[in-house]
């Protein structure tokens, strides 16, 4: 990786090895950090020999790196320095619970956050960017989250009068966060630039601190009393005696960082104020953890990237400085000027393939896919050409109906061990042929799309064989039976990355479960969500033995893509109980119970059995959250507690969202740019899932960390 370091009072860009995790760390491949007085070292007297005096020029660079205890100095004289980041995760550690590899993130801390385009901080000093878009505002997160620090140590309250010495970043985040809370506010600096910026992001008045009426001025604006707060960013001596001068009696004074704290307590008896210390992020994972307090650093950091994402801090004029690597010296000097308050560095990003293998460390079992927008179109013409692989009852009953139903598609092949049973769904759609063998099918270019519904062991086989003879496919869940095939099938998806491949997770799909996502999408609090399927229970012997032990893994599959989908999160955990019985008509998975938690918090549950009564509904499906309640019957009646009357839906047919999903597959054949309705990722973590409870069940139950 490329870092840039402090070398013998140099500025310079170094390539060292890429940093290793612990269990409860992220690796970062960093797309933006955020460069200011307060991410670097300020304080370098370039009239003398930065290495005259070692040990105290050391101290002084420490002292001098803003909000750190402890920047990492190697025996080269190297210092590294940074603050504040944003970029997307490319490994986690093996205890991470809230981040999977891919997810946006602004990050903070000196101690392990140096400018580098890879960067391994602890999870608790990130948050997530729902959007990749806010990821160059968000670097300021780290920066923000500072500032908000020394807000909450005042305790503003509507009408203050607050005064802001030093408006640097900190200082104008500090200023907007105090016209959020309703006060006036008065800004203070040397520079007139920063005054200038400071008048734009909302200061009611600016002074600079030589002007002779600047007392005067104050005065007059807090109708005599003085200020109720006063912050003070910079640390000089002046600032400090300012701060008192102008402050009220028993009024307020929050120091950002470091300061003299004789001056401060020799100049505190001329008035009765309270100091304040506002320091940075130094807390340790487990003095996180056990801290009382409301407001963690996590916590503020979560405010500030949501005010960040919502527009409530004014950041533009901030963030018009964008450079590259190559530019960092002459942008340091010019921050070191005051000719600007700071930049955005921006770096090229790796390939995540090529992070993830320099990494040896835990990814969360899934494996990253980037889907391609490459040339691979199947249709030649307008007319899709399908070819479907097993007739049974659901390719009879459902996929053929659907299929025909399509615009500009035609099902030109069948194939079924029961030939008989194959010529009678050629006959039904005129112009079919038949084959026994897939394998015959694939090796003639008679068809575009292979639609596969064959028995469930053969699902990743035959999906395999489609994708290497060069056809899509839409794969019957589930998409693997056993771990051997998901690996055989992800190593070719992941070689292929442009091949067009879905499974058919349809749940999420249905009208419903896009209209409760809508809603649920904007909740303050995980989930509690409980799914009950109530299924026939399978008589026929010659059909549970092609399914092996039931057909859990059919069923689970596809709930868990819901899950998923409605959570917007990873699961973290799995556990299941299971019935056994000493009957022979009764699986030890037909009758299961699975737990899963979610990465952001929300808990599912999945009750599937074979033991009760079909008056009583297939499939049920319970949401509570944020005091509301949502209820589903078997994707034909819909009912929210606490929701408008709007929510609210009854329809006669039920709508599961199969005939949705296979469209839109269809469909994106036909563009040049192609995107798969799943994202291959889930797809990959759905078979994991769907596998580990199906294991677990025929074990007897039993809990699995993932």
């Amino acid at each position: 990786m490329r870092q840039l370091l402090l070398n013998k009072g140099n500025l310079v860009v170094k390539e060292l090895a890429q940093p290793l995790l612990s269990d409860h760390s992220l690796l970062v491949a960093v797309h933006y950090t955020y460069i200011s007085s307060n991410t670097t070292v300020t304080k370098i007297n370039t009239e003398e020999s930065f290495f005259s005096n070692i040990p105290h020029k050391v101290k002084r660079v420490l002292e001098s790196v803003a909000g750190s205890s402890r920047p990492d100095v190697d025996t080269d004289n190297q210092i590294t320095n940074g603050y504040s980041c944003a970029g997307h995760v490319v490994s986690v550690g093996k205890k991470v619970k809230n981040f999977a590899p891919g997810d946006f993130i602004a990050c903070v801390d000196l101690g392990y956050l140096p400018h580098s385009d890879l960067a391994c901080v602890p999870e608790y000093g990130a948050v997530r960017v729902t959007n990749e878009a806010y990821l160059k505002a968000a670097s300021l997160t780290g920066l923000a989250t500072y500032a908000l620090q020394g807000v909450r140590r005042a305790q503003l309250q509507i009408g203050d009068r607050v005064c802001v010495f030093g408006l640097d970043i900190v200082g104008l985040l500090t200023v907007q966060f105090a016209k959020l809370a309703g006060c006036l506010v008065i800004g203070i600096d040397t520079e007139a630039t920063r005054l200038e910026v400071a008048k734009k992001l909302g200061a009611d008045t600016v002074f600079h601190p030589s002007r002779d009426d600047i007392y005067k001025e104050i005065n007059l604006m807090t109708e005599r009393h003085g200020a109720d707060i006063s912050f003070v960013v910079s640390s000089t001596d002046h600032a400090i005696d300012h701060a008192i001068a102008v402050s009220r009696a028993q009024g307020k004074i929050v120091l950002f960082g470091s300061a003299n704290m004789s001056s401060v307590q020799k100049q505190r008896y001329t008035k009765d104020v309270d100091i304040l210390i506002a320091s940075g992020l130094h807390l340790g994972q487990k003095e996180v953890d056990e801290t009382p307090a409301r407001w963690t650093e996590n916590k503020n950091m979560e405010i500030c990237e949501q005010m960040i994402e919502q527009g409530k801090l004014q950041l533009a004029p901030l963030l018009e400085e964008e450079i590259s690597i190559k530019q960092i010296k002459q942008t340091y000097q010019r921050i070191q000027k005051k000719l600007i308050v700071g930049a955005v560095l921006a770096y090229k990003q790796i390939a995540f393939s090529q992070a993830s293998s320099m990494s040896g460390c835990h990814t969360g079992g899934a494996v990253k896919f980037t889907v391609q927008t490459d040339t691979f179109v199947p249709a030649v013409s307008d007319q899709v050409r399908v070819g479907v692989i097993g007739v049974g009852t659901f390719a009879q009953q459902t996929l053929l109906p659907l299929l025909a139903k399509l615009r500009n598609v035609s099902v030109k092949a069948v194939v079924d061990s029961d030939v008989r049973k194959a010529r009678v769904i050629a006959k039904r759609y005129g112009n079919v042929k038949t084959f026994v063998k897939a394998q015959d099918l694939f090796a003639n270019n008679l068809i575009d799309v292979a639609v596969i519904a064959s028995t469930h062991t053969v699902h990743a086989e035959h999906a395999l064989r489609a994708l290497q003879s060069g056809k899509a496919v839409l794969l019957e869940k589930p998409m693997v039976t056993d771990f051997s095939q998901l690996q055989r099938l992800c190593s070719f998806l992941r070689k292929n990355q442009h091949a067009p491949f879905c499974v058919d997770y349809h749940y999420p799909f249905a009208p419903f479960s896009q209209k409760i996502k809508a809603v649920v999408k904007k909740r303050r609090t995980p989930m509690m969500i409980h799914y009950r399927v109530n299924r026939e229970l399978m008589r026929s012997d010659r059909i549970r033995s092609t399914m092996k032990a039931g057909y859990i893994l059919g069923e689970a599959s596809q709930i868990v893509d819901l899950f998923c989908y409605l959570t917007d999160a990873r699961p973290v955990s799995i556990a299941v109980e299971a019935m056994h019985s000493s009957r022979d008509d009764i699986f030890p998975t037909d009758n299961v119970s699975v737990q899963i938690s979610f990465s952001e918090g929300s808990v599912c549950t999945l009750l599937y059995t074979v033991l009760g009564h079909a008056g009583m509904g297939a499939e049920r499906m319970e949401i509570f959250y944020d005091e509301k309640a949502i209820l589903m019957e078997d994707y034909m009646e819909l009912y929210g507690f606490g929701l408008p009357a709007w929510f609210n839906e009854t329809i006669t047919v039920p709508d599961n969202g199969h005939e949705r999903l296979v469209s839109q597959f269809f469909n994106s054949l036909k563009d040049e740019s192609l995107v798969t309705p799943i994202d291959p990722d889930r797809l990959h973590m759905i078979a994991e899932v769907s596998l580990l409870i199906d294991q677990l069940a025929c074990e007897g139950g039993g809990k699995k960390e993932l």
